[in-house]
């Protein structure tokens, strides 16, 4: 699966969250990913095909993508899934 794929199947799992919780409480998760959201990217993806090794390194590198993004980059992260909804 390419990334750009992988990068819309994270949108819409923003979109989901902010429709069920308020926007400080998806900001603080994507801010600090748990377990939770690793949960949640692992099982979208796999809904959508990826398997093995493939679906490891897909969450592995959400996760790695999530962790490293700046307070602003999220912010804009989350207007892009407000934008698309």
């Amino acid at each position: 699966m390419e990334w750009a794929a992988i990068v819309a199947i994270v949108l819409d799992l923003i979109r989901e969250c902010m429709d069920k919780r308020s926007d400080t409480e998806v900001e603080q998760r994507l801010t600090n990913p748990g377990p939770l959201v690793a949960w949640a990217l692992r099982r979208r993806l796999r809904d959508r095909g990826l398997r093995g090794d493939g679906l490891r390194e897909a969450v592995r590198g959400c996760m790695t993508d999530l962790t490293s993004m700046e307070p602003e980059d999220i912010g804009a992260l989350m207007a892009d899934a407000k934008e698309e909804d």
